[in-house]
């Protein structure tokens, strides 16, 4: 069937659009229908291909919306977005489609795509399993930070309980429910577990943001609610006396970016401002700037990067903090700087020292152990040449110390111990290693254990 046929809907208010009217679900809850779980229930209904709505869509929106893949994400935070939704709107006649996006807080929060993460898509077992034909996919579960599932208190899922793979973002229903890679039902294995009082306080945020987007509104929230708390931080801040340096400047970077409207926040790190000031989503968009004050909650030692990193980011940090310990186990002799040793991990060392304090503060002591500012540089070098080296090698030829030694000017005992350390960082870190620090925590228990090791509390 076209998408040029015109379809009657005498049923729903003798409207004639190119798409059957239908209503999405849950407008004005926190359960509200996402955008794509509206789009499979449309076409599924027309028996429209999906390629044919984009081609059409592509012809009366901005370059890029009319992208197959694109119609899977429900931020409509970027122009791009937003126009392909008024176009959707136009095509249902179902002005209250936008309320099935972020559209609301477009003006506020940023449209980069690390607005959430690394996005994996994420559902919940028992609602597949008491699937029917009213079900619907919620525009709550497109947002990587969500725990448990608001209706049923179990564990939100990202990977298949069986094979360990991510889920695909298949248009047709059936195919959402079973896994793409082994088939197996994802209508299997809910899980409930306890869990902190600060995930439990992200949940109730999220549900709280999603709900004031399904509500009906004629403009998002604007840009000056963003303004003047960020202005009113900083301007607390510098009233309650003499800050410290990553606090000073993280606070002018954010009134600099929100004046100048340069960047906007990341649904994560607006979360993260309200947890540091100790107030709710809904105050901050309600009072923003009599919720800036007084200072801060709390000075805590990662100031400079998220407190709420993804699941796979917090992955990663578990992953870096057990490397760190066991290659300090293995006592090399030569300990190469941290943020060399954890390169390959992708995450911010913050993190790291943020939850694993003393096998950080342990590893830095013994760095710092080893001479003076030049020395240490000298020897840094010398690791850098190794490591070169053991990169460009053939399996036949030995890196010799000889060369190390000579080329950073460092003794012939020092070369050799750099070599050692190249060598135990180069065996250490092949990627099936990396990855069984990885499955020790499993993907759906991660940020839980990071907002559980972590120092900062709230209050």
């Amino acid at each position: 069937m076209s998408t040029q046929r015109l379809i009657a809907a005498d049923d729903f208010g003798g409207r004639w659009t190119i798409l059957p009217p239908l209503k999405l679900r849950g407008v004005g809850t926190s359960l509200v229908e996402s955008i794509p779980s509206y789009l499979n229930r449309v076409l599924w209904t027309t028996g429209v291909p999906m390629c044919h709505l984009a081609s059409y869509v592509r012809k009366r929106c901005l370059p890029g919306a009319g992208n197959v893949r694109s119609f899977q994400k429900a931020e409509a935070l970027s122009e791009i977005a937003i126009s392909r939704m008024m176009e959707l709107e136009a095509l249902t006649g179902e002005d209250n489609l936008r309320c099935g996006s972020l559209w609301a807080l477009s003006e506020i929060v940023s449209y980069n795509t690390s607005a959430y993460g690394g996005y994996r898509r994420q559902w919940c077992p028992q609602c597949y399993e008491d699937w029917s034909e009213e079900s619907y996919e919620p525009l709550i579960w497109r947002i990587d930070l969500l725990g448990t599932c608001p209706k049923h208190g179990c564990r939100m899922e990202c990977i298949c309980r069986h094979c360990g793979k991510f889920q695909r973002d298949a248009w047709r229903t059936e195919l959402r429910r079973i896994c793409w890679s082994c088939g197996t039902s994802l209508a299997k294995g809910a899980t409930w577990t306890k869990r902190s009082d600060f995930a439990e306080w992200i949940d109730g945020q999220i549900g709280q943001l999603v709900e004031l987007c399904a509500t009906p509104r004629g403009a998002p929230v604007p840009l000056s609610i963003y303004t003047d708390f960020a202005m009113g931080l900083r301007i607390n801040a510098k009233n309650s006396g003499r800050r410290d340096t990553v606090m000073r400047l993280i606070l002018r970077n954010i009134d600099r970016h929100a004046r100048r409207n340069s960047r906007r926040p990341t649904l994560r790190s607006l979360l993260n401002m309200c947890a540091l000031q100790g107030i709710s989503a809904q105050e901050l968009l309600c009072a923003p700037r009599e919720v800036s004050g007084p200072m801060l909650v709390e000075q805590w030692p990662g100031m400079s990067y998220l407190p709420l990193p993804s699941a796979i980011q917090a992955q990663g940090i578990y992953a870096a903090t057990k490397y760190l310990e066991d290659f300090l186990a293995k006592n090399p002799p030569f300990i190469p700087p941290i943020n060399m040793l954890l390169r390959c991990f992708r995450i911010q060392l913050l993190a790291v020292r943020d939850v694993a304090a003393g096998i950080y503060d342990a590893y830095e002591e013994r760095f710092l152990a080893q001479g003076g500012a030049i020395r240490r540089a000298r020897l840094r070098r010398a690791f850098l040449y190794a490591q070169r080296l053991l990169m460009q090698r053939h399996s036949h030829i030995a890196v010799d110390a000889d060369q190390v030694a000579d080329a950073a000017a460092i003794t012939l005992r020092e070369a050799s111990a750099v070599v050692k350390s190249a060598r135990l960082m180069e065996e250490t870190q092949a990627a099936e290693c990396i990855e069984r620090y990885r499955s020790e925590l499993p993907l759906r228990s991660a940020l839980d254990w990071f907002i559980e090791q972590r120092r900062f509390k709230r209050s």
